[in-house]
């Protein structure tokens, strides 16, 4: 009776800890890319009419230097948002996230990435991240 007892509780303790893997019927998880929906254009060059020199040479540099520098602060995100999970939402006050879909990176991280890539192939200014070197190239 007692080996019939410790044979059930060694039975169902061992049930779950079995996993069987995923049902063949279940999607596999697909990884999206958020990236920029405009087309990557030739930069704008900074108008070079109120640098005007003489010199070719010192009027290029000094077009660079004067181009302003743009620091763009890291986008920030809630709590449930800051993950590689898609959210969604059926209902107004309502979210939820996939099962079955992610993102490559966290939208929030991205975001930033992304605007400051539109900004700088604008050519109107020097883009750095907040923190980051902004040194004349």
């Amino acid at each position: 009776m007692k080996t019939g007892l410790s044979l059930i509780a060694l039975v169902l303790a061992l049930s779950g800890c079995v996993n069987f893997g995923q049902s063949a019927n279940a999607p596999g998880v697909v990884y999206y890319v958020l990236n920029d929906a405009e087309p990557a254009a030739a930069p704008t060059p900074v108008p070079a009419d109120a640098l005007k020199d003489s010199d070719s040479l010192r009027a290029e540099t000094r077009e660079k230097s004067y181009a302003p520098t743009l620091r763009v602060l890291d986008t920030t995100t809630g709590g449930f948002y800051d993950s590689d999970q898609l959210v969604f939402s059926r209902s107004a006050g309502t979210r939820g996230q996939y099962q079955f879909a992610r993102w490559t990176e966290r939208p929030g991280r991205r975001f930033a990435e992304l605007l400051r890539a539109r900004l700088d192939r604008l050519g109107r200014y020097r883009v750095a991240p907040a923190g980051g070197s902004c040194a004349a190239t």
